[in-house]
């Protein structure tokens, strides 16, 4: 059984990091367009780094919800 605590974490952060990546790779895309190539190339690794986050947050939720459905039903 995984705890409810864990589950809304990988919950919260599979909603939040997507925002983050697109407001990262828009502000890298803003500081490209200032001609300032080694701050976006930067901000381009990090959103990087945060999508394979991302994934890997994914995969996590879809095990934590597989294990929380194959465990031991609810007593009553």
């Amino acid at each position: 059984m995984v705890s409810r605590r864990i589950l809304t974490v990988l919950v919260t952060t599979a909603f939040l990091l997507p925002v983050a990546i697109v407001v990262i790779l828009a502000v890298a895309r803003l500081l490209s367009a200032m001609e300032d190539g080694a701050a976006a190339l930067v901000l381009d690794r990090i959103a990087l780094a945060a999508g394979v986050v991302w994934a890997t947050d994914l995969v996590c939720l879809l095990l934590a919800v597989g294990l929380n459905t194959l465990g031991p039903p609810p007593e009553s």
